[in-house]
């Protein structure tokens, strides 16, 4: 006579319990449908030949080299440059800016060098007067002390002269130079970001010039937008509330 297993020894049996999502289970357990589920029931059997998913080609740029056939001779090709009037020399030329001049080498100082610029056309020095720094120590700037700053800039222009004449690349002879070189950039921002920025460059703490260049941009921020140029004023200038 054999012996039968009692319901709950099955129940309790690993290979025996099934996963049911919220709303099927809710489903069965409410109109009282887990024998006819339990009877119906067929479990979902894994392919044996499960094919795996195919991978795209794609369209991937590999690099790969390629022998030289071969060097012709094609003799003199004719070139041109452009020369551009005034002061900006850049250029647009098929979408791409151009840049035709000498803002991105070491021309000028070589020019300060040559007596052909003056160290103040290219460097900026402090004026003389009384300053006081970022901790509120007072100190003053004199006339002669300005003087040998100007002349170590110069000393400083003839010694990269010297070095690019002694066969130096410019990025070497670059670190002869003092970091007070003028430089010119384009700004552009939205109303939130120059918020931003005149809130952390325009408190009483930052550094002089950046305090004197974001009193030259709110200018420009109140003629671009008066009413909120002068809200910011009233409320956030040079109190150092970080904007949203």
């Amino acid at each position: 006579m054999g012996a039968c297993a009692p319901a709950h020894y099955f129940g309790r049996k690993f290979s025996n319990l099934i996963t049911l999502c919220k709303t099927c289970h809710e489903e069965i357990h409410h109109n009282h449908l887990e024998a006819e589920f339990a009877k119906s029931y067929q479990p979902i059997v894994k392919p044996q030949d499960w094919a795996p998913k195919p991978k795209p080609k794609g369209r991937k740029l590999k690099a790969h080299p390629v022998k030289v056939v071969r060097v012709e001779y094609l003799g003199l090709q004719e070139t041109y440059d452009l020369a551009v009037e005034g002061p900006w020399h850049n250029f647009v030329a098929n979408g791409l800016v151009v840049h035709n001049s000498f803002r991105y080498t070491g021309q000028r100082i070589v020019d300060v060098a040559k007596g052909d610029r003056t160290v103040e056309d290219v460097f900026y020095l402090r004026p003389e007067g009384k300053y006081d720094n970022r901790q509120g120590k007072k100190y003053e700037y004199t006339a002669e002390q300005r003087q040998a700053d100007v002349q170590w800039c110069l000393d400083a222009c003839q010694r990269y002269h010297q070095r690019i004449n002694e066969g130096l690349a410019e990025e070497h002879a670059r670190g002869l130079i003092p970091f007070d070189a003028r430089q010119h950039f384009v700004l552009s921002c939205n109303t939130r970001s120059l918020m931003h920025l005149l809130d952390l460059r325009w408190k009483r703490d930052a550094q002089l010039e950046a305090q004197k260049f974001c009193e030259l941009l709110f200018g420009h921020f109140e003629t671009w937008s008066p009413a909120i140029a002068h809200w910011y004023q009233e409320n956030r200038a040079k109190k150092a509330r970080l904007s949203p």
